[in-house]
């Protein structure tokens, strides 16, 4: 949440701070490095964590304060942490399988969830909560259009969409389905 956070006043955001850098180093527009620093951010933030839903019906609570990122390569994002080992859901839909790798888990029922339920509260941790933030802070700093930013994560959604088959695959379209 810090990376998203206001800046005192006077200064730049950790955002802004980060991406002038990425431009400054490879020599390329803000808007460049914004854009591929998002793009960075969507490859390690989001795609795992709907590959991750959709082959294994996990499900994280994946909002701002339990995210860290791996800013090392340059000041892109090239890993993402998750840091709460409580908060995830696993998917009905996947029970029978928890059951016969972890046959402790028929005695956890609370940790099983309808895909409707966990779609609707990954949409909020994980788009948002966190992806939205990121698109926020990079439109207020000027660094990119919030459409643009928008843009890019719909297309990142719509290949999730089309390659995966399971539950991911699901979440992401329904996240296209919504309205605007």
């Amino acid at each position: 949440s810090a990376l998203t956070a206001e800046p005192r006043p006077g200064h730049s955001s950790l955002f802004e701070t980060i991406v002038r850098r990425v431009a400054q180093d490879q020599d390329i527009s803000v808007r460049q490095a914004c854009r591929r620093w998002f793009e960075c951010y969507l490859d390690c933030a989001l795609d795992p964590l709907v590959k991750l839903y959709d082959r294994f019906g996990v499900a994280l609570e994946a909002h701002q304060q339990n995210s860290l990122l791996d800013l090392s390569q340059q000041g892109l994002p090239s890993r993402y942490f998750y840091r709460d080992s409580q908060g995830f859901y696993l998917s009905n839909s996947f029970r029978a399988r928890w059951y016969g790798l972890v046959p402790e888990v028929v005695q956890i029922r609370s940790l099983f969830f309808d895909d409707r339920d966990i779609r609707e509260r990954l949409s909020y941790y994980l788009i948002i909560n966190q992806i939205f933030s990121v698109i926020a802070r990079a439109g207020h700093d000027g660094l990119a259009s919030e459409a643009e930013l928008l843009a890019i994560l719909r297309a990142r959604l719509k290949k999730l969409a089309q390659e995966l088959t399971g539950a991911g695959g699901e979440f992401a379209t329904s996240l296209l389905d919504k309205p605007h």
